[in-house]
């Protein structure tokens, strides 16, 4: 197990965000992408919590109010291509955090969003405050990029086409999933891009009668969330998740 999915479990057991949790152990402090037997952790042995300092309830402005984003939303499939509006946020919210309040207001899925802030593209398990976001007001734009989706068979005959910028059609790739319990096997599923986690963990259900609500699938030291697609955490053919 990761210390990632750790933080998840005793968040959940003691009503506290993983993100405010710091364990360590004999002196060091555990990093997320590890795992408890790279640190030699064994059963009966005891790690000690604290909560992250600077990172407790947001702060309240003059107002009495939680601090809040300024959100530009440009979305050329529209016949109104820019809107704006406000949403909570704060430093220590992460940038899929603000994506999820965007789409209540756009009806914009997730993962179809593009985060940006000083001419770069904001990373889903970042945090606000890692991008110099700190002040109440600062403003975000948020593209929702216009595709022209080709087959790939019509892309390779069209050469024209192709140096128009379309998007292609990408096909299903392979993802192997490794279940982590003594008797656990690898199993072999099939995602495309726009396909979300809950639909892997459908696959994986029919195989060996798990259901969705009792998996949890780690990807490279994250517990990968249900509703985000495999796009968003960058899983590609022959990539391997743990289950």
């Amino acid at each position: 197990m990761t210390l990632g999915a750790l933080k998840e479990v005793v968040g959940e057991a003691v009503g506290m965000p993983p993100r405010q949790i710091q364990l360590s152990w004999n002196g060091q402090i555990l990093h997320d992408a590890r795992t408890l037997m790279s640190y030699k952790i064994q059963m009966r042995q005891c790690l000690h919590l604290k909560r992250k300092s600077g990172l407790g309830a947001p702060q309240v402005g003059r107002q009495g109010r939680a601090p809040e984003v300024d959100v530009v939303f440009r979305d050329r499939a529209l016949r109104v291509p820019y809107s704006r509006f406000r949403v909570p946020g704060a430093a220590h919210d992460q940038v899929v955090d603000i994506k999820r309040r965007v789409e209540r207001v756009t009806g914009v899925p997730t993962g179809e969003q593009r985060l940006h802030f000083g001419g770069q593209t904001l990373a889903n398990d970042r945090q606000l405050a890692d991008y110099g976001i700190h002040e109440e007001g600062v403003e975000l734009r948020v593209c929702r990029p216009l595709h022209w989706t080709v087959p790939f068979g019509l892309l390779e005959r069209n050469e024209v086409c192709a140096r128009g910028g379309t998007c292609i059609e990408r096909p299903q790739f392979p993802v192997t999933v490794r279940e982590l319990w003594a008797s656990g096997r690898r199993l072999r599923c099939r995602l495309s891009p726009n396909c979300t986690i809950l639909s892997l963990k459908e696959q994986i259900s029919a195989i060996n009668g798990i259901s969705p609500e009792e998996q949890i699938i780690i990807h490279r030291g994250r517990v990968l969330a249900d509703d985000l697609t495999a796009d968003c955490y960058n899983l590609i053919g022959g990539d391997c998740v743990d289950l």
